[in-house]
């Protein structure tokens, strides 16, 4: 468990370049980062989007599961947009994952709707999921967005194509949504067998006790609910510990992507 006071952890940042696998900094964090896969999606990821990460200006990801690598992903389009004298991106979660309830697409439609409204532009966009199979819901939130006349990419930690390596997956829809846009898979079809069987590294993030928050899918919203208004004290700290391990993985991957000179800023 983390539980590491400020100093502690400023000790323990300067001290970061000792650190250089995935396996070595899974040691280090708590949650779904604990999984060396999981930093090693993380890492492949980050450096398809390099020197792209200054580009977005919105972020849109899918509620609750997408939220810790949509977190981490921030972290790292803020450091490199700081540099550049550049705001953080907004972000935005909307209702995701397979059978949404009735009503769904139209909410999220008309919430896209009333933000463009409001803004007048988005930005270079960048969706993120946690991973992706048959991709039919991430599908219908790209042809909402290429209808809007929205320029966005997509990232997601991990796809799965089935374990035999059966096509499995909508990449091929995904690619004609996306127009002029890019696609990054942090971990393309790699399960690996552990003592619970195979795991997908994208799906880490789908379990109950991954952020300490569970939402429930309303008919006809944009946004899920969370089922507990008052989270209990083990949640508390499973939310705590994982946006703290969110932020010092984006912190490693940062100094990763600045030492192979795939960010420039």
């Amino acid at each position: 468990m983390l539980n590491i006071s400020m100093f502690e952890r400023i000790g323990w940042k300067e001290k970061k370049s000792d650190i250089e696998t995935p396996e070595e900094m899974a040691e280090k964090l708590d949650g779904p980062f604990e999984h060396p896969e999981v930093i090693e999606a993380f890492e492949n990821l980050s450096e398809q989007i390099g020197d792209r990460f200054g580009d977005y200006e919105t972020i849109i990801s899918d509620d609750a599961s997408g939220r810790l690598p949509s977190l981490v992903l921030r972290k790292l389009i803020s450091r490199v947009r700081e540099e550049e004298s550049k705001k953080s991106p907004d972000t935005f979660f909307v209702v995701g994952g397979m059978h949404p309830p009735e009503g769904t697409e139209e909410a999220v439609r008309g919430f896209l709707e009333k933000t463009l409204e409001e803004k007048g532009d988005l930005g270079k966009t960048l969706i993120v999921s946690e991973y992706i199979g048959e991709g039919i819901s991430i599908s219908e939130l790209m042809e909402t967005l290429k209808q809007l006349g929205v320029d966005y990419d997509f990232a997601t930690v991990s796809s799965w194509h089935g374990r035999n390596g059966d096509e499995y997956s909508n990449l091929p829809r995904l690619k004609e949504l996306i127009d002029k846009g890019s696609i990054f898979i942090g971990s393309d079809n790699n399960s690996r067998e552990h003592d619970e069987g195979y795991i997908i590294p994208g799906m880490r993030f789908n379990r109950i006790n991954a952020t300490g928050v569970t939402t429930r899918k309303s008919k006809g919203s944009a946004h899920p609910g969370k089922e507990d208004a008052r989270p209990s004290s083990d949640d508390r700290q499973a939310i705590v510990e994982a946006r703290e391990s969110a932020d010092l993985l984006a912190d490693w991957l940062y100094r990763k992507l600045k030492e192979k000179n795939n960010i420039t800023s």
